[in-house]
C-alpha cells in the first residue's frame, strides 16, 4: 500500500482507475494500491463462520443487558478494541471448535449440557424454508445445521444459522428445489452444547 499526497492532482481520489490500481483512504490518510478481486469461495466453514457474524450484532443489543456488556467492556484490559469485538473475536474461536457463542467472559469454557430444542420442523414458504422450533427453557439458542444428504455430521462445515433463545424461527432463503436434511442443538450461556435433536427435513417443490 503506497500513501499518497493530493492523488490525481486533486485533494482526494476515490476509485479505480483502469481496472489496475484503486484510490481510497484508511483512516483520513489516502492510499493507493492495485486493485484486487476479493475471493468467495463459498466454502462450508465460511458459511458457517458467517452465520455466527450475522447474529452477534442481534445477541449483544437484544440479549446482553447493560450488565453483561459492561462484563466484555471490563474483559478487554488494554486492548485497543471494544467489548462487542471481542465478544465476537472469542466467540468465532468457540463457534469454529464446533460449540456455540457465550454471554459471559468470565463463564467461557463449553461445560454446559443442555437439552435440545423441541418439535423441530421446516415448512416450505414458497422459495424459502421456515426452521421453527420450541427452546429449551435453559437454552440461550441453538446451532442450526443443514445439508443437501444424510446422513451428516453436524459441525462449523454445515452450521447454517446461529438463532439466539427467544426467535424460535428462522427463515431458509432460496435454499433450492429438493429435499433438505436439518439438524440443531442448544447451546448453554457459556458455549456449551448439548446433544443433537432428531433430524428433520423439509422439501422445496
Amino acid at each position: 500500500m503506497v500513501k499518497v499526497t493530493a492523488p490525481m492532482m486533486s485533494l482526494a481520489a476515490t476509485g479505480t482507475l483502469a481496472k489496475a490500481i484503486t484510490f481510497s483512504t484508511w483512516k483520513g490518510r489516502p492510499y493507493v494500491r492495485t486493485r484486487v478481486i476479493p475471493a468467495n469461495p463459498h466454502t462450508g466453514l465460511q458459511v458457517g463462520m458467517r452465520s455466527g457474524i450475522a447474529a452477534y450484532p442481534y445477541i449483544w443489543n437484544e440479549r446482553l443487558a447493560a450488565a453483561g456488556q459492561a462484563l466484555w467492556n471490563a474483559a478487554v484490559g488494554t486492548e485497543a478494541i471494544s467489548g462487542f469485538n471481542l465478544f465476537t473475536r472469542l466467540s468465532q474461536r468457540s463457534l469454529r471448535n464446533n460449540y456455540g457463542p457465550f454471554y459471559v467472559p468470565a463463564k467461557q469454557g463449553q461445560a454446559g449440557t443442555p437439552a435440545p430444542p423441541g418439535d423441530a420442523a421446516a415448512t416450505q414458504d414458497g422459495t424459502d424454508l421456515d426452521i421453527t422450533f420450541t427452546d429449551n427453557p435453559l437454552g440461550y439458542g441453538i446451532l442450526l445445521f443443514h445439508s443437501l444428504t444424510t446422513p451428516f455430521t453436524p459441525g462449523i462445515i454445515n452450521l447454517t444459522a446461529v438463532v439466539p433463545a427467544g426467535l424460535q424461527l428462522w427463515v431458509h432463503r432460496n435454499p433450492g428445489v429438493g429435499t433438505h436434511y436439518y439438524d440443531c442443538r442448544t447451546f448453554a450461556e457459556d458455549g456449551g452444547v448439548g446433544a443433537l435433536e432428531t433430524q428433520f427435513i423439509g422439501t422445496i417443490v
